[in-house]
Order: C-alpha cells, then structure tokens, then sequence
C-alpha cells in the first residue's frame, strides 16, 4: 500500500463519521501530539536541567567544604620532620635527583656557603623538576629562593638555574 492510497482511506474513513467524532478525534489527535511533544521533547530537558543544577549543588558544597578544611589547615602547625639535617645539602641534592632521574641534566652543583647552593640543570623535563623542587621543600627543607628558567630546545624542556636554601636547620 502506498502513501496515495492510505490517504484516500483515511480521506474516505473520516468523511464518513459524524462531526462530533470527527472532533474527538481532531482533539484526541491534538492531546496525542501534546503528549509525545512533551515526552520526547519538553521532559528530557527539564530533567536534565534539574540533574545539572543538583549536580552544581554538590559542587558547591563540596567547594564550601574544601575551603573551610583548607583555612582549618592553614592555621595548624606543620609538624612534619625535616630529613637530612645531619647531611650536607649537595648529598641530599646528589641523592633525590638520582632517584628522580634528574642527575643527567644537572650540570652544576655550585654549595654557597652551609645553607645554599647553587644548580644548573639542562635539557631538563619541567614536570619532573617542579616535582623534584616541592619533594626537596617539603622533605628535606630546601627552598628555592631564586630562578631562572629557559626554554630548551624541545616541548616540555627548560634550562634552569636555581639557588636552593635549607630553611629548616
């Protein structure tokens, strides 16, 4: 059966009712698309709309709740133990770049005094480095106190120089 000929029937089917059916049917045919419009169409979106803003809720409460452990973290002490005190800075530099893998790149390994000293790394990977520079503050107690970084010659390279300072001894 083609589109012709199931327009005629449907022609030839509803000239044949009366209009009061003819009228439920146009109104029941227009609570029909109703339906389906807000089903497929209206109801997705309202939905999805009150999950985004549940969804930003949460977020905000967990923003809410990480500051304020933020700021209740921020007034403790620090009570963590320095490592190497009792040994020298350039040993404690020698040590956690091998461990890194960052010895190939450090070219010069400069000691200031007892508390600074002075490095030179090239060609160096800046992730590894900005690594190696928080785990040598926070574990060991040196600081960088001065820096210059370069771009090398590859994505992801730099040449840096750096005073490190042990602030914890």
């Amino acid at each position: 059966m083609n589109a012709n000929e199931l327009k005629a029937q449907l022609n030839t089917w509803v000239r044949s009712m009366t209009p009061r059916e003819r009228l439920m049917v146009a109104a029941a045919s227009v609570l029909v698309v109703v339906a389906l419009a807000w089903l497929l169409l209206l109801n997705p979106l309202y939905s999805s709309q009150e999950q985004l803003a549940q969804r930003v809720n949460g977020k905000s409460t967990l923003f809410a709740e990480l500051q304020q452990r933020a700021a209740n973290r921020a007034n403790q002490p620090v009570t963590r133990s320095i490592q190497g005190l009792d040994q020298s800075i350039v040993v404690v530099i020698d040590r956690t770049t091998r461990l890194r893998g960052l010895s190939p790149y450090l070219k010069r390994n400069q000691p200031d005094g007892n508390n600074i000293v002075r490095l030179r790394f090239e060609n160096a990977p800046f992730d590894d480095l900005v690594t190696w520079l928080n785990e040598v503050k926070v574990g060991y107690g040196l600081a960088a106190t001065s820096a210059s970084i370069d771009l090398a010659g590859s994505p992801g390279r730099i040449n840096c120089s750096v005073v490190l300072e042990r602030s914890g001894g």
